[in-house]
């Protein structure tokens, strides 16, 4: 699979790809700020049958973020996360 640019593809503004990623990047700003209002108690609950605290949640989509944009790009934008390092 070859890099979407806008040097190789005159339409990578309205590619629907590109549209996906606008859309989730939206949807986890949306949840990111939601997250910061929440006390640290709240951060670290957890509910029988979910992934696990939110806190854990939050650290899991931000690897998977990360992993996403390394199998489109080979790259890791601004450094991969420390798996031995926990976001606050």
């Amino acid at each position: 699979m070859s890099r979407l640019s806008a040097e190789t593809t005159p339409d990578a503004l309205t590619h629907p790809l590109v549209a996906l990623l606008r859309h989730n990047l939206w949807a986890n700003q949306l949840l990111y700020e939601a997250c910061l209002r929440l006390e640290v108690k709240h951060l670290s609950a957890s509910d029988p049958g979910a992934y696990g605290t939110i806190n854990a949640t939050l650290e899991h989509l931000v690897r998977s973020e990360q992993d996403y944009l390394w199998h489109l790009t080979k790259e890791f934008v601004g450094g991969r996360w420390p798996r031995d390092k926990t976001p606050t």
